[in-house]
């Protein structure tokens, strides 16, 4: 059966460079490949291509079954400051758009094949490029998807346009440090966070 890969990750937890990742080891061995955002998603990509790879966020039992899930998390103060950052949100409903980046993540975890924390990411990117092509059974040359990855998105800072493809655009980017939220958030909203999320702040080993 043609492979569909489904980029599940959190919000603002790596889960773009996820899907780059993955788009990138598919179409080395696939074409063409139907790639993109869930809004683009066609029911019968199978007719007209020999893969996909669709990035997700929110709960979608359509696209589950039959598909390779990978998931990607990140400690939800620093979800919520990027968001912020962004002004997606702002201190009055972010709360709420943490439990919705909860909610999907918790729907997807456990059918997920691969999931990675966010500080992996940063600090190991090329190791965590080798088990996600281990996972897809894919050969590929790590470090050049990695540069491939960090390349394209580097350009993306001169470019205003979004890009339907890698999903970038020249906002898509905030602090990339691991506890930036201290900066970011006033000590109100850390303690908010912090007393509606604790239970999974603290499974996660965040707290």
């Amino acid at each position: 059966m043609k492979p569909m890969y489904l980029c599940a990750g959190m919000s603002r937890s790596g889960s773009t460079w996820l899907y780059n990742v993955v788009r990138l080891l598919t179409e080395q061995h696939y074409d063409p490949v139907h790639v993109g955002y869930v809004t683009s998603f066609q029911a019968d990509w199978r007719a007209n291509f020999e893969a996909a790879v669709i990035k997700v966020h929110d709960k979608t039992p359509k696209l589950v079954e039959g598909s390779v899930i990978f998931t990607c998390y990140r400690d939800l103060r620093d979800v919520a400051a990027s968001l912020m950052l962004k002004k997606w949100v702002n201190a009055s409903n972010v709360i709420g758009a943490l439990h919705s980046a909860v909610e999907g993540y918790e729907y997807y975890r456990p059918l997920s094949t691969f999931e990675f924390e966010y500080r992996l990411l940063i600090g190991e990117p090329v190791s965590l490029i080798e088990s996600i092509a281990e996972v897809m059974g894919l050969w590929c040359e790590p470090q050049a998807i990695a540069r491939a990855v960090q390349d394209m998105e580097h350009s993306k800072y001169s470019s205003a346009t979004y890009d339907s493809t890698n999903l970038l655009h020249h906002q898509h980017f905030t602090k990339r440090v691991p506890g930036y939220y201290k900066e970011v958030l006033s000590p109100k909203l850390i303690e908010q966070i912090e007393d509606t999320f604790g239970p999974w702040l603290k499974e996660k080993g965040y707290a």
